[in-house]
């Protein structure tokens, strides 16, 4: 039996409403203006090799930082919900949940994310590690073993860890 196709949700960002420009008058150049060089430090401070890829945990232990980008129209991010849970019980792993359709900053996060890595923004649900990238999910099982060798990158000669590991 061969593996189920990756399943995922594409993505569209808006930039206007239709039949209007980009730029509408003086207040909305403004705007635009403010958005553009606030897009631009923030894509900066990442491809400056800011993206936080481990954190701290309560006892001061390494863990490591998953991105996770989703949207609430996604029927397959509503389906990979109960994964997400369960990797929050994992003790090494620090997963941080962004909602992209409904929250311009979260969309921008991942846009400007997955850029300082060399990749693209274009579907939900979005992991990314260790700087590494993975979209889409097809069950639990499948999701961890391609999320495991993303981790991989992190633990340089420790193999990978195990998702029931506390």
């Amino acid at each position: 039996m061969g593996d189920r196709p990756k399943r995922e949700f594409r993505l569209s960002f808006p930039v206007g409403r239709a039949g209007q420009g980009l730029i509408n008058g003086s207040d909305q150049l403004r705007k635009f203006l403010v958005a553009a060089l606030l897009s631009a430090v923030s894509l900066a401070a990442l491809a400056a090799g800011e993206v936080e890829w481990f954190s701290a945990g309560p006892g001061g232990e390494d863990r490591i930082v998953l991105h996770y980008f989703y949207a609430d129209t996604c029927p397959v991010c509503t389906e990979a919900k109960p994964f997400i849970e369960a990797l929050r019980e994992v003790a090494w792993l620090e997963v941080r949940a962004f909602e992209v359709s409904a929250n311009r900053d979260n969309a921008l996060r991942y846009r400007d994310t997955a850029a300082a890595i060399g990749g693209q923004a274009r579907s939900v649900p979005a992991y990314i590690a260790c700087g590494a990238m993975l979209t889409g999910y097809n069950g639990p099982e499948p999701t961890w073993e391609r999320l495991s060798a993303i981790f991989k990158r992190c633990l340089p000669g420790e193999g990978t860890p195990s998702a029931t590991e506390d």
